[in-house]
């Protein structure tokens, strides 16, 4: 599964992939943990989405950019 907002995707911190499976065996310390499926790191959802978050600011600025600079 690809995680999303607005068309940024998360992506593995470990090799930049974006497709995920949800952790197996989940516990309460691993409910909210993804695996990538690419090189089987784990991640926890809330980084993700801050590093979704982060990325859209970054877009965002640099849009800005473009438009005071024109």
């Amino acid at each position: 599964m690809r995680l999303s907002i607005a068309g940024i995707f998360a992506r593995c911190p470990a090799c930049d992939g974006n497709d995920f499976a949800p952790a197996l065996k989940a516990t309460s310390e691993t409910r909210n943990v993804f695996t990538c499926v690419g090189c089987r790191s784990q991640a926890h959802y809330r980084d993700l989405m801050v590093q979704i978050g982060e990325e859209a600011v970054r877009r965002a600025r640099v849009a800005r950019e473009a438009t005071q600079g024109a």
